[in-house]
């Protein structure tokens, strides 16, 4: 039996293993580990717990999966709402129920998801560069952003949903595809998209490149006769959940989660997001990288001839697409960096073109060598920003909602159990106090409109309080009947409306 040659083993495992230690190295700078045990904290709490708060409710409820519901019931008596496609908190609530609530598992789920992305960012990059080590290096290069990190371990379907589109991609532009790859393509497209709808407008300017990348009509009418039915049956099955999630929405009028297009009031609000986000951009990558990505992108365009098309292509219909997808979410896109997870798939496509460009020269070795060891440099001092940056945004959150971490067991005690309804005040979120104590009900503050406050305060029969001004209120005090516990610097009362 013939052994396999030493040197083929090496250049076949070293670089995966290379991408595989880095990872493991961006996350061991980002603390995961300790962070996998906490409870949802840091930026976008609201968007975390609004998940979490449908993870935990099909748990709570045994809920059917085509009723998600959330913790919220201000206008339906369960909460029923929806949003992105449940597949993560409805296969976390099973989670829940064979091994008991612990929100780690949450975040275990996301992160396995997020990781198959990995591999597959990889081998993507061997199709479209041709060298296995310089895959590796695009990948690593790619991956060292706070943003895919901080994001991969939260309780968000964005890095799942990233994981998806890369995987779908792979199996689009795989070699030699057979009926099998295209399937796989089609269901992962209809998955990316159903997690987070923003996904088609990452996979659909790279299908359109891939099928006029020959600027050939009949070579594009053979990839359409491929790819078209595996295609319309992902938009099929992504627009009929948006539809059916907002017909919920509507039946029971809780608008928990966006599912509406927010575009700017005018051009020069526009340009104001776009400078806002750009303020954010070290969150995203280190400055290093984006000084890295332009002077290499004017190089790249002085030796444009020399370009790969279907990248050239892709990484344009991408920028189209983020522009796009900016314009519509314009609201919160500026600073909701989560939303831009998946999108950061663009920046793996730009550093592909800008590599295949570099290699197309005949170079010396120790240019080639030159290179690698900069780009070595450059991912080791990511490392360090993603270490500073994720412990910045981690425990941005208002210390306020600690005092509700371990209310449920005190709410119990007291003869306040799930099946009650509660009136939360003060706080604006839809659902972060109401989640954190595990009781479904209504929130209100100071600044929402009084009608409002009695209607919620007529549906509930108990309340908790974080600042009893209202209790003085002479519109509202008749309604808080008797007070029946304490727990931290928070006042539990029964409500007259009982």
């Amino acid at each position: 039996m013939r052994l396999p040659h030493w040197e083929s083993i090496v250049s076949k495992w070293l670089p995966p293993l290379f991408v595989l230690f880095w990872v493991l190295f961006a996350f061991d700078k980002a603390d995961v580990l300790p962070k996998l045990e906490q409870r949802p904290v840091g930026e976008h709490l609201w968007a975390q717990i609004d998940r979490a708060s449908m993870a935990l409710t099909y748990y709570m409820d045994d809920a059917p999966f085509l009723l998600p519901r959330c913790h919220q019931t201000s206008f339906d008596d369960e909460g029923i709402t929806a949003g992105e496609f449940p597949l993560i908190p409805y296969t976390v609530s099973k989670l829940y129920k064979a091994f008991g609530f612990n929100e780690a598992y949450h975040r275990l789920f996301v992160l396995f998801l997020t990781l198959l992305g990995i591999p597959f960012a990889y081998k993507l990059m061997v199709i479209l560069i041709g060298s296995r080590w310089w895959a590796a290096i695009v990948t690593a290069l790619w991956f060292a952003s706070p943003n895919i990190v901080l994001y991969s371990f939260s309780f968000l379907p964005d890095g799942p949903a990233l994981a998806f589109v890369l995987m779908a991609l792979y199996f689009l532009l795989k070699p030699n595809q057979r009926k099998l790859d295209l399937v796989a393509f089609g269901v992962l497209f209809a998955l990316a998209g159903l997690l987070k709808l923003t996904s088609v407008a990452l996979i659909l300017p790279v299908l359109a490149a891939f099928l006029i990348q020959d600027l050939s009509v009949k070579s594009f009418m053979v990839r359409l006769k491929t790819i078209i039915i595996p295609t319309i049956l992902a938009l099929v099955a992504v627009a009929s959940w948006v539809l059916y999630a907002r017909a919920v929405n509507e039946n029971h009028h809780t608008f928990t989660f966006l599912l509406t297009p927010l575009p700017p009031e005018s051009i020069e609000s526009f340009l104001n997001g776009l400078e806002t986000l750009f303020v954010f951009k070290e969150q995203f990558y280190a400055t290093g990288f984006w000084w890295f990505l332009s002077i290499a992108t004017i190089i790249g365009l002085v030796f444009v001839r020399k370009a790969d098309r279907f990248l050239g292509f892709a990484i344009l219909g991408l920028y189209a697409s983020f522009i796009a997808m900016f314009f519509l979410l314009f609201d919160k896109a500026p600073t909701h960096t989560y939303y831009w997870v998946p999108f950061q798939g663009t920046f793996l496509f730009h550093l592909a073109w800008l590599f295949k460009i570099f290699l197309s020269f005949p170079l010396p070795k120790w240019i080639s060598a030159a290179v690698f060891a900069g780009v070595i440099v450059l991912i080791n001092y990511y490392s360090i920003h993603i270490h500073r940056s994720i412990k910045s945004r981690w425990n941005h959150s208002e210390e306020v909602y600690s005092k509700y971490h371990d209310l449920e067991e005190a709410l119990s005690e007291m003869g306040v159990s799930y099946q009650d309804r509660v009136f939360s005040y003060q706080d604006e979120s839809f659902n972060n106090s109401l989640y954190l104590m595990n009781r479904k009900g209504s929130v209100a503050h100071a600044q929402m409109d009084p009608q409002r406050i009695h209607n919620w305060l007529e549906r509930c029969n108990y309340a908790v309080l974080n600042d009893t001004t209202i209790l003085s209120d002479p519109e509202f005090k008749h309604y808080f009947y008797q007070q029946i516990g304490q727990h931290k610097q928070l006042y539990v009362y029964r409500l007259h409306a009982q």
